[in-house]
């Protein structure tokens, strides 16, 4: 198992962000991620723009629950989100149009 840290996973997610297919899109999005790194983070896409941190949002429109090492192999396309949410590795609450709008939001960072 690779060893994870928080700026790596903030780091693919800046890399992989697609700012013309967020275009219009308005969205909070809270992770709750357990393992090594956890932690609360949020993220937000606003106009093609995206931003974020730790900690909690207010009133997200959609929270993704998993572990640290999951949310790296979705990232890095070594597991596919669907998967992964039926194998009980990925919990999705809130919009789910929202979470499979996010698949082609975030492409593949390593190209």
């Amino acid at each position: 198992m690779q060893e994870i840290d928080k700026n790596q996973i903030t780091q693919m997610l800046l890399q992989a962000f697609q700012p013309e297919k967020a275009a219009g899109m308005k969205a909070v999005i809270q992770i709750e991620l357990s393992g090594n790194p956890g932690g609360s983070y949020y993220l937000r896409i606003e106009n093609g723009r995206l931003d974020g941190g730790e900690g909690k949002a207010e009133k997200p429109h959609l929270t993704l629950i998993s572990d640290a090492q999951t949310i790296l192999d979705l990232l890095q396309k070594k597991s596919d989100p669907t998967s992964a949410f039926f194998q009980g590795r990925l919990q999705i609450k809130g919009d789910m149009g929202l979470a499979m709008k996010l698949l082609q939001v975030f492409k593949n960072p390593l190209g």
